[in-house]
């Protein structure tokens, strides 16, 4: 049997022809329109050669593409202008839900870069509207920003987000804003190493915001597991060290505790600390601590006197001196109260007999000031000593003795400054 066909007008060939094999054919131009009214079925296979256009007039029609588990695998909302995969009811420009139990994974691949961008304020005409990426989990509705449980976004405005921030730069928070000034927030930083396997290197607390290098619990506002290393330590408050210190310099305006002892001192005597400050134990018995001691010969005027005079500091018993440092901030000069040009000076750790350790050697002042350490303004240091010359078998005194040989000759002192940072060892 053969087919059946409708010619077109004007000779132009078939406009509808049906074949004996079962194939049809309709139009015989690529400028023929065909309509079809109610519902168009295809059982089989369909193949679209040229380009094809869905909802053409703008309709309020929804467009479904259905896989073998989901009726809704692909599905375009008319009236909403979203995307839904897996979902009849996208709540956003692109909306995908797996079904329960299978991950919902994207995937980008490729043979050359792969990435995601995100371009926000493209018009550039809202400086709050700015790129974010969120987390949601534990049943957190997700159809609102306002259940967010974690974000990384870019600020717009300064403290336009949180407390303190910075306009325009890149954050990571977190921050439930249906649950604020919530303790269950905390964030960790995690990595592998060699060493010591895979685990937490930096933990921000929720409570209080204790920052936690190496500790889960930090209990002050940075609280370090293990060593610190830094040229320069800075502290406007306290610091308190458990461990070893190892710094070039030290700088505070407040109190520094090493090993439970308390070094209270203003900032440029604390810079006079090195690395040898530290508390290490050495056999979970004893204990080497290094301590600094200072001294202060002020510039109030100084008499000739028939001994040494107390400076109010004494090194303790089986001290063993491993250096000094002398910051003089005054030079030193003699008084006019004798006939002679000079003054006679002697500073030194003494005993209730005389003199044991000498800081310097007895020496002569003009009255128009010194001209050698340490009576000279400036910072020198004697260092090291020799312990076997140092090791201290009683508490000394430090003292100074501006001589008055009785001949009404010698001066007294009236100017000068000094402080004397003595470093010793002790057993504890």
């Amino acid at each position: 049997m053969g087919g059946f066909g409708a010619s077109g007008s004007g000779g132009q060939g078939f406009a509808i022809r049906l074949e004996a094999d079962g194939d049809s054919k309709i139009g015989n131009s690529s400028g023929d329109l065909h309509q079809v009214t109610g519902t168009l079925d295809v059982l089989g296979n369909s193949n679209f050669d040229g380009g094809a256009v869905f909802n053409e007039s703008s309709a309020d029609k929804d467009f479904r593409v259905e896989s073998n588990n989901a009726d809704h695998m692909f599905f375009i909302d008319g009236s909403s202008n979203r995307i839904g995969v897996g979902t009849s009811g996208p709540q956003h420009t692109i909306d995908i839900q797996e079904r329960t139990g299978v991950e919902a994974v994207i995937r980008l691949q490729g043979t050359a870069d792969v990435g995601i961008r995100l371009a926000a304020d493209s018009d550039n005409s809202g400086e709050n509207d700015n790129p974010y990426i969120d987390w949601y989990q534990d049943g957190q509705n997700s159809n609102s920003r306002n259940n967010r449980l974690a974000s990384i976004a870019m600020e717009g405005d300064a403290g336009a987000t949180f407390t303190g921030s910075i306009a325009n730069a890149l954050f990571l928070s977190t921050f439930c804003p249906n649950a604020q000034s919530s303790s269950l927030r905390p964030f960790q930083i995690a990595t592998d190493s060699s060493n010591n396997g895979f685990r937490n290197r930096l933990t921000i607390e929720g409570a209080n915001g204790h920052i936690g290098i190496g500790k889960n619990n930090p209990d002050v506002e940075l609280d370090v597991n293990g060593e610190i290393r830094g040229t320069v330590m800075s502290s406007s408050a306290g610091a308190t060290f458990l461990g070893d210190v190892i710094t070039k310099d030290i700088k505070a305006s407040g109190s520094i505790t090493v090993a439970g002892t308390a070094i209270t001192s203003t900032p440029a005597e604390l810079n006079l600390l090195d690395a040898s400050v530290t508390s290490e134990a050495s056999d979970g018995v004893w204990a080497v601590v290094e301590r600094v001691a200072k001294i202060t010969v002020d510039s109030n005027d100084y008499a000739r006197s028939a001994g040494p005079v107390s400076l109010g500091v004494t090194i303790p018993d089986n001290a063993i001196l491993t250096k000094y440092v002398f910051d003089c901030t005054q030079t030193f000069a003699a008084g006019d109260d004798g006939s002679e040009a000079m003054a006679v000076v002697d500073l030194g750790l003494y005993n209730a007999s005389g003199k044991v350790f000498d800081f310097a050697s007895q020496a002569n002042i003009e009255r128009t000031g010194a001209t050698s350490a340490p009576y000279v303004a400036a910072v020198s240091e004697v260092s090291p000593l020799a312990a076997a010359s140092t090791k201290l078998t009683e508490a000394l005194t430090a003292k100074i003795h501006v001589f008055d040989d009785g001949s009404g000759m010698l001066n007294s002192l009236d100017a000068g400054a000094l402080d004397i940072y003595v470093y010793y060892i002790i057993g504890a």
